[in-house]
């Protein structure tokens, strides 16, 4: 068993001097963002791109931005289940609440099935905690879109699917929506940070 511990420096992607040109994680979509547009939505202030790097080799990215979720009945009887208090004006079923979206995650080809994925998203997952902890942004959880082979990564983590699908059962979609809220990235990541 390998335990060599390598150091993965991460850099916003506008602070980034290295090249990312020969990012590939395996899906043309999620590298054309990165290779095309990622840098033009980072400095219209619609995103945030983190960058990760092993020496100079660009192993991951994320892009996250804030966003809001319109919630149908039965997730919000899930997510009240899970204590947290929502209350709506409107008179549906319905409601929208604020979220943090992770719109992009990938690992280039070559480290994947390392850990780095892992070590991205608990990182990622610690600087949302922050943002509530520390920072004072409200927002109940993050969403995301998993493609079928991340779905179970991500519920490793907390992430639930929601939009009314069951992912054992239902219908094999391009991607689920996924879902975990505030108090379990708490639980979570409290190992990693110290409460004060």
């Amino acid at each position: 068993m390998n335990t060599q511990k390598i150091t993965i420096d991460a850099v916003p992607l506008l602070s980034s001097i290295n090249s990312y040109a020969d990012f590939r994680c395996s899906v043309e979509m999620i590298d054309d963002f990165l290779l095309r547009q990622a840098e033009c939505s980072d400095k219209q202030y619609k995103t945030q791109t983190t960058t990760f790097w092993i020496h100079e080799k660009l192993v991951g990215y994320y892009t996250s931005h804030a966003s809001v979720l319109t919630l149908k009945a039965p997730d919000v009887a899930k997510l009240k289940a899970s204590g947290i208090e929502l209350t709506d004006n409107v008179m549906s079923n319905d409601i929208t609440v604020p979220t943090v979206s992770l719109a992009y995650f990938a690992v280039d080809k070559d480290y994947q099935q390392k850990g780095i994925g892992t070590a991205l998203l608990h990182y990622f997952l610690t600087e949302t905690a922050f943002l509530y902890l520390n920072d004072g942004l409200g927002f109940v959880g993050v969403t995301l879109s998993a493609l079928p082979n991340a779905v179970e990564f991500y519920q490793k983590f907390g992430f639930e699917i929601f939009g009314n699908v069951d992912y054992d059962e239902g219908p094999v979609l391009r991607e689920y929506s996924m879902f975990i809220n505030v108090p379990v990235i708490l639980d979570l990541e409290s190992s990693r940070f110290a409460l004060k």
